[in-house]
């Protein structure tokens, strides 16, 4: 197992209404986590753990709401070996991809203003206000994500999951 250090804190100001839980913890009628970047996330009352390669590198991720402040925010500490010697344009590469994956700039007011104009969707307004859909950042991802929606039960498709993960994916410790 490789020793991750802290290399790099980054803060997000997300585009309004931003609600941390709803945009992260998502689940699927058949039984399978909605993950964020790696079905292997960890989920704390404070934080969210999750990982990602990123140029070749392995790199642990903590994702921390700041929600008591008048502009809530996002807080991202990066954790890396110490073979990961990154420059300025890396960092500045990574920090678009973090805010990419984070939804940051992803703006509902069309969303909402549908829902104001049809009177059953108010309450799914309500329901699910400031819950953002985190894009996918490889294909890896997706792959998994379509197989979390085959509508297989929660046991085959935890199954499915966890071949894939062992045969093509790769573990961040």
């Amino acid at each position: 197992h490789k020793i991750l250090k802290p290399i790099q804190g980054f803060r997000f100001m997300p585009h309004q209404p931003y609600h941390f839980w709803r945009t992260f913890e998502k689940y699927t009628k058949f039984g399978a986590d909605w993950f964020w970047l790696t079905p292997h996330e960890t989920r704390t009352p404070t934080a969210v753990w999750s990982g990602l390669y990123f140029q070749g590198y392995a790199l642990g991720l903590r994702v921390t709401p700041n929600i008591g402040s008048y502009k809530p925010c996002l807080t991202v500490q990066v954790f890396a070996g110490q073979e990961f010697k990154p420059k300025t344009e890396d960092i500045h590469q990574l920090h678009n991809l973090l805010s990419y994956a984070l939804g940051i700039g992803i703006d509902l007011s069309e969303f909402y203003g549908i829902c104001d104009r049809y009177p059953f969707l108010k309450q799914t307004r309500e329901d699910l206000k400031g819950m953002h859909e985190l894009p996918f950042v490889d294909t890896f991802n997706a792959i998994v994500f379509a197989i979390a929606l085959q509508r297989a039960g929660p046991g085959r498709t935890i199954q499915m999951l966890s071949n894939l993960a062992r045969q093509f994916g790769q573990c961040i410790y």
